[in-house]
């Protein structure tokens, strides 16, 4: 059943349009019903409303349309809120050895390197942050007691919102891994 558009026509009569008419209160109603709350033509709170949203996935961020405040839509299966001032992804993550999570519009991002990385690395985090993160942890794993201080630190200026270096520091025993935890927007 599809929709007619432009029925009836002022040059139309009514026993002309009786099928196309009939056959787009159908349409209307069964586009109507999907998904929403009907109560048998017996008004009340909850005529109308939605069961549930059904949100196709979106080949790209569709932006603002001109007077909204904000609007949800789906991208590659990720629940995602806009507005004018940034997009946050409200569903996403990898519960894996690195991933993501957002928690609101706060990303958490988090890795681990090895077995036995090198004293000199970069991270590069799977989802970039809408700015250079307001926390980077970063944590040694040793297979041994060492036998000096061993740490780890983020080198080559200031982290960016794609990435950051790392410097293994001290002597003795070398990390089995290096896990790092970065949290930000």
């Amino acid at each position: 059943m599809a929709y007619t558009s432009n029925v009836p026509q002022g040059n139309q009569t009514i026993a002309e349009t009786t099928d196309p008419i009939r056959d787009n209160f159908g349409y209307l109603n069964t586009t109507l019903q999907q998904d929403h709350a009907f109560n048998n033509n017996a008004p009340g709170v909850t005529e109308g409303s939605h069961k549930w949203i059904r949100m196709p996935n979106q080949p790209g961020t569709p932006g603002l349309a001109v007077g909204t405040n904000g609007v949800l839509f789906v991208e590659s299966n990720e629940l995602i809120y806009q507005n004018s001032g940034a997009t946050a992804r409200l569903s996403a993550g990898t519960p894996a050895t690195s991933g993501f999570q957002w928690i609101g519009q706060v990303l958490l991002q988090w890795g681990r390197i090895g077995p036995n990385p090198a004293r000199l690395g970069s991270i590069t985090y799977t989802t970039p942050f809408i700015s250079a993160p307001f926390c980077i942890q970063l944590t040694v794993g040793i297979n041994a007691v060492p036998s000096l201080s061993v740490s780890v630190n983020h080198t080559s200026g200031d982290p960016t919102n794609t990435g950051f270096d790392y410097a293994v520091a001290g002597g003795g025993t070398d990390p089995k891994y290096v896990y790092w935890l970065a949290i930000g927007l």
